[in-house]
């Protein structure tokens, strides 16, 4: 039974991202030091790698399908470490990574840790697993973006 109950933490954890992802994109920054407060948090910091004149026209990147198919993704890819779940390890780790101008995910890094080695690799190895997105532009010209994703692991 309790094998089972482990098989959608995942999903929880997707679903939560995913909320977290959309209320973001709605609203203004956040400053880049402000920490996660709770598992619904996520985009903590959408800007272009290279500064931007005032004024200028900013597309975000989007993910292919939306947020119900990155919903998917990330339930389907997500897997505790067992080793976490084991010792009863629980964290957030914070992931910066940059959408090319051709919508690859590069640069994944994590900027804050759980504290645990294993959660921070499967949230690098997460981040890094993402299919290309629509990429961004400013005044209409593809633009690399950088985003920060804090991404809670739960038991």
């Amino acid at each position: 039974m309790k094998k089972t109950h482990m098989k959608f933490k995942p999903i929880v954890l997707a679903i939560l991202f995913v909320i977290g992802l959309v209320n973001e994109s709605c609203q203004t920054n956040a400053p880049s030091n402000e920490q996660p407060t709770q598992s619904t948090d996520t985009i903590t910091n959408m800007q272009p790698v290279e500064p931007v004149g005032e004024g200028q026209a900013i597309v975000l990147p989007t993910y292919p399908g939306g947020a119900a198919a990155l919903q998917q993704f990330l339930a389907a890819t997500i897997r505790y470490p067992i080793i976490a779940q084991e010792n009863g390890i629980e964290g957030v780790v914070v992931v910066q990574f940059d959408i090319d101008v051709d919508g690859s995910v590069t640069n994944v890094v994590v900027v804050q840790s759980s504290g645990d080695v294993s959660l921070d690799k499967e949230a690098v190895r997460v981040i890094s697993a993402l299919p290309k997105w629509n990429p961004g532009t400013v005044d209409g010209q593809p633009a690399k973006f950088r985003y920060q994703i804090p991404i809670t692991f739960r038991l």
